[in-house]
């Protein structure tokens, strides 16, 4: 994940999806600035040009799924992992489908932001609409994590 800033990993944008790149820019500085919560987690992670050094990549979904922006799948080299309750990933890919760029902008940055926390091994939370990883693009979700989010995130990598 890093080390507090001291160990930095990478993600890849990947061309057909670059018109995406600001968005997946502006979800990932909440995930590793603390979104304002005052809550800081080991998270540092830079864009890279280079895909064999990204440890999540960002790419056009081959496939479509019914009212679906995103997704993510994790992997150790080929093979598609489950990383729930697991930490046994070497990578996270997140696919994005055509109804992502057909959105408007919260909507985009609400569906990476929520990715992205997937990428990093957070499952959904049915509990609360006001929480980035409720199950289903709510307009009562934040457009990126909550506290409680964040020390989910303290929680799996400290």
């Amino acid at each position: 994940m890093g080390n507090y800033g001291k160990n930095t990993q990478y993600y890849y944008v990947d061309p057909n999806v670059a018109n995406a790149t600001g968005t997946i820019d502006r979800a990932m500085s909440k995930w590793v600035n603390s979104n304002g919560t005052g809550i800081y987690t080991p998270i540092s992670y830079r864009r890279t040009g280079n895909k064999p050094s990204s440890l999540m990549d960002f790419e056009k979904a081959l496939t479509s799924r019914p009212n679906t922006y995103a997704w993510v799948t994790h992997w150790n080299s080929r093979t598609q992992v489950i990383p729930i309750g697991s930490r046994h990933w070497a990578w996270a890919k997140v696919e994005i489908t055509p109804l992502y760029f057909a959105s408007n902008e919260t909507v985009r940055m609400r569906s990476m932001a929520h990715e992205i926390g997937h990428a990093f091994g957070l499952d959904h939370n049915p509990d609360s609409v006001r929480k980035l990883m409720f199950g289903k693009n709510h307009p009562s979700m934040p457009t990126g994590p909550v506290a409680s989010e964040l020390q989910g995130i303290n929680f799996l990598y400290k």
